[in-house]
């Protein structure tokens, strides 16, 4: 048990290296790399919290497989220490075209669990973006995260995308996105 242990967070460190190498620098072979760590990893420790919240990450951009991404991040929902996967199941909703008021409540929600590096996270929002331009409710997605982190230029070049590409919208969605770009940028 111990060596498998050992070999697991070994496992583990290497996998968050190549994530930080392809956060840093683009290249889908980090992420390649990564997956291909995070299953030797779930060969010793299956179905782990960090093996599912990494492969829906990568399941994403490698393959565009939500439906996979999803089945991890429903396995997480089951910690009950751990609530990041939030911010991955907002995520999935936009990426999936859910409807705005659910993109928006689940932000919300995910908002208010501690995350270190949303800048992380909209830069990933916004890689997958220029992969898959169609995907107009990552616009929205981008534009509450830039919210949050108090960017006030790119979340109202986000939100104003969403609503130029997005089909009409409920009265009640446009105006609370008015009332989001009403900010004054500092």
């Amino acid at each position: 048990n111990l060596t498998e242990d050992r070999l697991f967070a070994t496992l583990a460190n290497i996998a968050v290296s190549h994530q930080r190498l392809f956060s840093r620098n683009k290249d889908l072979q980090h992420l390649r790399d990564m997956s291909k760590i995070l299953i030797e990893a779930n060969n010793i420790r299956p179905d782990t919290y960090f093996y599912n919240l990494n492969m829906a990450h990568a399941y994403i951009v490698l393959t565009q497989d939500a439906q996979s991404a999803k089945e991890c991040i429903n396995k997480c929902k089951q910690s009950k220490t751990q609530q990041e996967w939030r911010y991955s199941e907002a995520f999935l909703c936009a990426y999936s075209g859910q409807a705005p008021g659910i993109i928006i409540s689940k932000y919300r929600e995910a908002l208010k669990v501690p995350y270190e590096d949303l800048v992380g996270i909209v830069d990933y929002i916004e890689f997958v973006i220029e992969h898959e331009p169609q995907k107009t409710e990552l616009h929205l997605a981008a534009g509450l995260i830039y919210k949050a982190i108090g960017d006030t230029v790119l979340m109202k070049q986000h939100l104003l995308l969403f609503l130029e590409k997005s089909h009409p919208l409920e009265s009640r969605i446009t105006a609370t996105i008015r009332e989001m770009l009403s900010v004054p940028c500092l």
